[in-house]
């Protein structure tokens, strides 16, 4: 799996904050790409994600757990930019020699940090579906998705319902992306074009 770098994770939140945007407060009840996620389920996980992750990369500990709740608040930006904020501060200070335990593997910083940047971009593009927006990371995150999700997106993951069947390739056509293909290996269905 390659890892990633802490710009990376904050260049992907980055992008986050411009479908956020485009989103109103009626929005928050949308169902999404995700099977029983509203938007605000959605944007809900991936801040908690964020913040699992953060956790770690603060040094507050080695097994870092997702908080439950409602992170958004009164403001899904500001919410966002504090999250954001939050992780860039702890991931500038980390010591990129230690081990994120998770459930599923221990993995390096690096690849913690990898594993983060898949979240986001991918539920990014899960917003952004919602909202009928066009979500297109740059090649540096298509690649780091693309390997995470080869590593993580198993039969065994699949099974423990962490994701959908990855979506038949041969689907997307001839003109389909590698981030087309990589949305593709984790359950999702997007146009090809």
């Amino acid at each position: 799996m390659q890892g990633a770098d802490p710009k990376l994770l904050d260049d992907s939140l980055r992008r986050l904050r411009d479908v956020i945007c485009c989103l109103g407060a009626p929005d928050l009840d949308k169902p999404t790409p995700c099977a029983e996620w509203s938007a605000r389920d959605l944007l809900n996980h991936m801040l908690a994600t964020t913040e699992k992750f953060t956790s770690f990369a603060r040094g507050v500990t080695d097994d870092p757990r997702t908080p439950m709740g409602d992170l958004i608040e009164t403001s899904p930006l500001a919410s966002l930019e504090r999250c954001r904020s939050d992780s860039a501060a702890a991931w500038t200070t980390t010591d990129l020699a230690r081990r994120c335990r998770l459930p599923f593997g221990d993995f390096s910083s690096a690849h913690a940090l990898a594993i983060n940047v898949f979240d986001v971009s991918v539920h990014s593009w899960d917003l952004a579906e919602t909202m009928g927006i066009e979500y297109q990371p740059p090649e540096r995150v298509v690649s780091v998705v693309d390997s995470v999700a080869q590593r993580l997106v198993t039969t065994s993951a699949i099974e423990q319902g962490y994701y959908a069947e990855p979506h038949p390739h041969s689907s997307i056509g001839p003109d389909g992306t590698r981030w087309l293909r990589a949305l593709a290996r984790t359950g999702r269905k997007p146009a090809s074009t």
